[in-house]
């Protein structure tokens, strides 16, 4: 309990949030080029925009990549936040020359899940390896729309990183409510990553890629691919 209330005092330490999306894309695109096809799809995003923070963690980037990329984190890490959301099964994989897709199953167990609000209760999630820097993730809900998130990765030269999290709905209605629980939900879910984060490590991540002790597991097939592209990351 102690380490989760450290963990918690510095995150707020580690947090600075960015208001402005437009700001976020461009310190990025100065701190590291990006690839055109994310340029355009962060324009063709851009109009659905409702939340943009900016996170600094003393950790390797590695770490972070690691975590967005294991799909059993959001069970392991995520269950209070997601209220107990489960992965049933992943449905697809597709690798790219740069990255790739993997399809999952989803299921909220619980009636009270806030998340019932936007998405039914089973739905298939895609997420997506852009690049070593670039994760999308991007989920179903009501009336054939979506919610992305778009996680940016920047690898800092003292061996820590900097996250960005902007968070995209093509969802017309309700989009003041929407910006207040997506930015809550995100800060939360940031507060949960830091013990696991701070886990990681403490790990040779490094070392057991270089050994070739990636799990093979259906969960980590997007890992799995980013390890084969770029070894330890950039």
């Amino acid at each position: 309990m102690q380490d989760i209330q450290n963990s918690q005092s510095n995150a707020l330490a580690l947090v600075e949030n960015a208001e402005n999306s437009s700001a976020i894309a461009t310190e990025v695109e100065t701190i590291n080029p990006r690839d055109r096809a994310i340029e355009a799809r962060m324009t063709e995003l851009r109009a659905h925009h409702l939340v943009g923070q900016r996170y600094f963690y003393p950790f390797p980037y590695l770490c972070q990549i690691y975590h967005l990329l294991n799909l059993k984190h959001l069970e392991s890490v995520h269950g209070f936040s997601l209220n107990n959301l489960e992965i049933l099964q992943v449905s697809h994989f597709q690798s790219s020359e740069v990255g790739g897709t993997i399809r999952f199953k989803t299921i909220l167990r619980s009636p009270l899940n806030i998340l019932r609000l936007w998405r039914q209760p089973v739905v298939e999630v895609d997420l997506t390896l852009h690049d070593p820097y670039t994760v999308e993730l991007t989920i179903p809900i009501y009336r054939g729309k979506q919610v992305t998130v778009l996680f940016n990765v920047i690898p800092l030269q003292n061996r820590g990183h900097e996250l960005f999290i902007d968070i995209y709905s093509s969802l017309k209605r309700f989009k003041p409510l929407l910006k207040i629980v997506f930015h809550l939900a995100s800060c939360l879910t940031v507060l949960e990553d830091l013990p696991y984060i701070r886990k990681l490590a403490r790990r040779n991540l490094e070392r057991s890629i270089e050994l070739d002790k990636v799990s093979n597991h259906e969960t980590m097939q997007l890992f799995k691919r980013f390890t084969e592209l770029y070894g330890v990351g950039v």
